[in-house]
């Protein structure tokens, strides 16, 4: 999978009241969410994200060097998260080079930064240290800094080898459909009622959503491929009785 999700439990959030179309609503209440829920007993950590692996809500940016040849001319199809908190420590996913997002990683940043995996890092820059590097985004001119590296994972389906992709940070490219994810890795009893309180003390008229623990969003995802195979060994047994 190139991530871990026993003892994670996901939830949806939507920021779509008049409230949040402004940036500092956005971002206290995001803020104050993942401080408030890592300080419940039992969770060891916290972060938000745009979409979780396999949950189907992943869209694709073309990604190209600057000034790149006709290799890379049309750019590169790369899936991309908004991401916040300790997202990459509670999906475990391996950050193998540079650092992960901060605060100081907001819209004052002269250049906007990104965190890319090992796939699109090996497209881009084969054989050589992606970190401290720019790139290009769709039809942005403004260039994003590389400040780290992660792991390959499948965050697509689970019949799908690793993906090109990159993560921005929610101080720098906020996005109103998000998944709070905690860990807590010895029980994930009650991490349900914890995100749902946290919600309704921050804004009684958030609705929360959709609450799974990742091993379900797993499980669904591989639900599909179960049931073909069953219905090919189902066929395959008659064509061999007949």
């Amino acid at each position: 999978l190139g991530f871990t999700p026993e003892g994670v439990v996901t939830a949806k959030l939507g920021f779509y009241s008049q409230r949040y179309q402004s940036y500092a609503p956005y971002a206290s209440f995001i803020r104050g969410l993942l401080d408030n829920l890592e300080q419940r007993p039992g969770i060891t950590s916290v972060g938000i994200s745009s979409s979780v692996p396999f949950d189907n809500g992943y869209t694709v940016m073309q990604v190209r060097l600057n000034g790149a040849g006709p290799e890379l001319a049309t750019g590169i199809s790369t899936d991309w998260r908004v991401i916040g908190g300790q997202y990459l420590q509670t999906m475990g996913i391996p950050l193998q080079a540079g650092r992960g997002f901060n605060d100081a990683d907001n819209r004052d940043r002269p250049v906007r930064s990104t965190i890319i995996n090992a796939t699109l890092a090996e497209r881009l820059w084969p054989g050589q240290d992606p970190v401290g590097r720019q790139m290009l985004v769709g039809d942005s001119r403004r260039p994003y800094e590389v400040i780290g590296v992660t792991a390959a994972s499948r965050v697509r389906a689970l019949g799908r080898r690793s993906e090109p992709t990159m993560y921005f940070h929610y101080l720098q490219f906020p996005w109103a459909s998000m998944t709070v994810a905690a860990r807590a890795p010895g029980s994930t009893a009650g991490v349900d009622a914890a995100i749902r309180e946290t919600v309704a003390a921050l804004d009684r008229d958030q609705p929360v959503s959709e609450i799974k623990a990742m091993m379900q969003v797993v499980d669904d995802a591989a639900a599909a491929p179960v049931m073909n195979a069953s219905l090919i060994t189902v066929f395959a047994s008659l064509a061999l009785v007949l």
